[in-house]
């Protein structure tokens, strides 16, 4: 059977970070921007491939390990999976790792459907309980990269649709309908140029939840604020979106200021203070992309000094 073919794109959780993990609603969407896809050298190894080859290798000895040690099977075809490293085999990827942009999901998409001894098809779209088997498969094959894993980003990548993720309704396939507003304005990234690590902010939200007046802020106020961000999205309110946006981001920058990076507090309050844009986390914060949204890109770029590499657009109809 020959490796996948398909280009995976990366993700990003648009709304739903630390909410998902407290039982709320989450929105992930693909990011076309940056893709990965796994591929055989030509004659000679250049350097590089060898060093992704070199990543792929240390990813196999560790489902090795743990199917070994703490007896998993990843319903994985080691031995295939072996063979064609020693080929050569590495991950072509411009998704940048440390961003919450998918990076490892995208890889975990591509060795599953590449290697996986009975796949989920990603279309037609998984049923329930497929969904289910195949967001578990993926969480156990993306623990290498941060010791746990719920799946959703694997999921993500794998099914290369926007997804809402619900844990009482079950996960399911969207239509983002498009924002009044063009080319002019909607969406954004920023990048901060600081990679992060997602475990770390994690356990840090973990110890906070167990304090009784933080869990209740979340579950009182938190997820019903991303949950009316999904709505407006999903049914087409911009005036709404644009509401719970600014809601958000307040909130966040109360609540989640550790996770925010300390160079980014006045731009973050500029947004908050003239309304020209609101900043929000993407993903667990700390660094990696910010997310944003503004009704006029032209004058949201200006506060981050019209750096077309730290400002990206990023459309997320479909």
């Amino acid at each position: 059977m020959p490796i996948s073919a398909r280009t995976y794109f990366g993700k990003i959780m648009l709304f739903g970070e630390y909410s998902v993990i407290s039982q709320g609603r989450a929105l992930s969407v693909p990011i076309s921007k940056f893709h990965a896809r796994l591929q055989f050298p030509g004659e000679e190894f250049n350097i590089e491939e060898t060093r992704l080859n070199q990543q792929l290798k240390d990813y196999l000895l560790d489902l090795v390990r743990r199917e070994e040690t703490e007896r998993r099977d990843h319903g994985i075809d080691l031995n295939r999976f072996a063979l064609d490293l020693l080929r050569g085999l590495y991950l072509e990827s411009d998704i940048p790792p440390g961003y919450g942009a998918g990076s490892s999901g995208a890889l975990v998409a591509a060795v599953y459907e590449s290697y996986a001894c009975e796949p989920v098809p990603h279309k037609p779209f998984p049923s329930p309980r497929n969904m289910r088997k195949l967001m578990r498969r993926l969480g156990m094959l993306e623990a290498y990269f941060h010791g746990t894993s719920s799946g959703i980003d694997p999921l993500s990548c794998y099914l290369q649709k926007p997804l809402l993720i619900d844990p009482e309704q079950g996960n399911k396939p969207v239509e983002i309908p498009p924002l009044p507003f063009g080319e002019s304005g909607g969406f954004f990234l920023v990048d901060t140029f600081l990679p992060r690590r997602t475990e770390s902010l994690v356990s840090r939200f973990s110890e906070h939840y167990i304090q009784e007046h933080f869990r209740n802020m979340i579950h009182d106020s938190y997820i019903p604020l991303v949950d009316f961000c999904i709505d407006a999205l999903l049914e087409a309110h911009p005036d709404e979106i644009a509401r719970g946006i600014r809601q958000l981001s307040s909130m966040q920058m109360i609540y989640f200021r550790e996770m925010i990076p300390p160079g980014f507090f006045d731009a973050w309050n500029h947004g908050l203070e003239t309304g020209e844009f609101y900043l929000k986390l993407c993903g667990a914060g700390g660094g990696g992309f910010l997310l944003g949204f503004t009704e006029n890109y032209d004058l949201a770029r200006k506060s981050f000094h019209n750096n077309e590499d730290q400002f990206l657009p990023f459309p997320i109809s479909g």
